[in-house]
């Protein structure tokens, strides 16, 4: 079969035909004589150089190829830096920048960049934007905790081991909504007792005692601390009354209680006082919540509260009220008005066993912003222990805050007034900021118009009662449900 197909090979077509014999003669003889082989004769024959042709230039082509991928591979590629923003409202830019070329050197191919933000409108700016998936915004933002409720569908769930072991299972669970995290807790806070040492001490009441305190006994331990005297006005000469000189606690007014509309969210959910219906989106002000307000007002009515004592952080730190309700960057500004009160902290009363509220800070990633990776590892450098430190430690740190991670609380020392933080942490709830967050503002603005007609003068004679009208308030109530369905995607 060999031979046959040499010869067609190398003879003439027409030749083949005309010696059929000779080929098969050929054929017969293979094994018994060593064919001759005629090189010159089979160079020289047009068939075999067409073909060898054909098989050089295809070996020179597969040479040249060779040669040329040898010679011109692709210059490598050089990865370039990515750039993430950082959005954050006032802080200490400093220590955030030093944090940030440490992130840098040990990770040259993310660039960081940290922007700012006004406080000004800072939560419609950024509920907005989130919504509207607005590219105005950073790769990873600072929210409030309690507007996750609204924001989770335009956010990156988070699922980081790393980082989030570094929280308490409060913490996280704060920070997700059904079983999923949606953010990474960043600056912790809640509401704690301020009491004056000294005042405390008159009455035998230790920090221990703290413990067993609900708000009726606060109430009357309150109301033993405070101080009045009786004085007299020209225009009533004959009818004095007991002037407030110094305050068992500052609760009661909207209008000097820095944190009363924390105070109320607290009690209002100590209390559970479902005053919101989300399935009917209707407010219901129930007898639970009429408790809370006659509650709340009756540090006023009762005499231990007044207006005339002006802002309660500020006459807390002149020794004008011995117990007050403080969140963490309240701590710093009573330690700067007087250096030399002695004050400490303490975890605020509970209604039963009810928890406390959480009212901190997360960080959050739009889900259609790009560089998740990048994003993440930034927020795993940022968060480590060190950091949170070197943050809570600076005196430039504008509204001081408490570092969220536990090894990070549990570095505070224990005679810090922000160790009391470290308890509240694993105990703190988020808040629904539909059913309180906008609904104790209605609140306490109604609460102001209220006091404003009642009158700053304490003990003053024939001064109208507090009334509280919860037809009046439901109305406003209905037309905050109301613009909240109007509205309803921001939300």
């Amino acid at each position: 079969m060999i031979v046959r197909l040499y010869y067609s090979l190398i003879m003439p077509k027409n030749q083949q035909n005309q010696y059929p014999n000779q080929i098969n003669d050929s054929l017969n003889q293979i094994g018994q004589k060593k064919p001759s082989f005629n090189l010159r004769a089979l160079i020289n024959n047009k068939r075999f150089a067409v073909f060898g042709g054909i098989v050089g230039v295809v070996i020179i082509g597969l040479v040249i190829i060779l040669i040329v991928n040898l010679f011109s591979q692709p210059a490598p590629v050089v990865p370039q830096p990515v750039t993430i923003t950082f959005w954050t409202r006032s802080t200490d830019t400093e220590v955030i920048q030093k944090i940030i070329d440490g992130f840098e050197k040990e990770n040259p191919l993310i660039k960081v960049k940290h922007e700012v933000q006004s406080e000004t409108d800072y939560k419609n700016r950024t509920l907005t934007r989130l919504r509207l998936q607005s590219t105005n915004i950073g790769n990873i933002v600072e929210v409030d905790e309690n507007w996750i409720d609204r924001i989770n569908v335009s956010l990156s769930p988070i699922s980081d081991s790393t980082i989030l072991g570094r929280y308490s299972v409060a913490s996280v669970r704060n920070n997700s909504i059904n079983g999923a995290t949606f953010a990474v807790p960043y600056q912790f806070d809640g509401l704690v007792f301020a009491y004056n040492q000294d005042h405390l001490a008159e009455i035998n009441f230790t920090e221990e005692d703290f413990n067993k305190l609900d708000w009726t006994s606060l109430s009357n331990r309150a109301s033993t601390l405070t101080k009045t005297k009786n004085i007299s006005l020209p225009e009533l000469p004959n009818r004095p009354f007991a002037q407030i000189i110094r305050s068992g606690t500052a609760i009661g007014s909207p209008i000097t209680v820095s944190n009363s509309a924390q105070i109320l969210q607290l009690l209002l959910i100590q209390n559970d006082a479902k005053i919101y219906d989300s399935e009917t989106r209707k407010f219901i002000l129930n007898d639970k919540f009429v408790e809370v307000m006659n509650f709340y007002t009756n540090f006023v009515t009762r005499n231990i509260w007044s207006n005339d004592l002006g802002n309660d952080i500020k006459a807390f730190s002149e020794g004008k009220v011995s117990i007050i309700l403080v969140r963490s960057g309240d701590i710093d500004q009573i330690k700067k008005l007087n250096p030399n009160l002695r004050f400490g902290t303490a975890i605020p009363a509970k209604i039963g066993g009810i928890r406390n509220i959480s009212l901190s800070k997360s960080l959050v990633l739009p889900n259609y912003m790009p560089n998740y990776s990048q994003s993440i590892k930034f927020i795993e450098y940022l968060t480590r222990t060190e950091n949170s430190l070197m943050l809570f430690n600076s005196k430039k740190t504008v509204n001081t805050f408490v570092p969220a991670q536990i090894t990070s609380l549990n570095q505070i020392p224990k005679t810090s007034p922000f160790a009391v933080f470290s308890d509240i942490n694993t105990t703190a709830d988020r808040f629904l900021s539909i059913e309180y967050d906008g609904t104790t503002e209605v609140i306490n603005n109604y609460l102001i118009r209220i006091f404003e007609l009642y009158g700053n003068k304490s003990g003053y004679p024939d001064r109208p009662p507090i009334q509280i009208s919860t037809n009046s308030l439901q109305t406003e109530l209905d037309t905050f449900s109301n613009s909240i369905k109007s509205s309803e995607n921001r939300f």
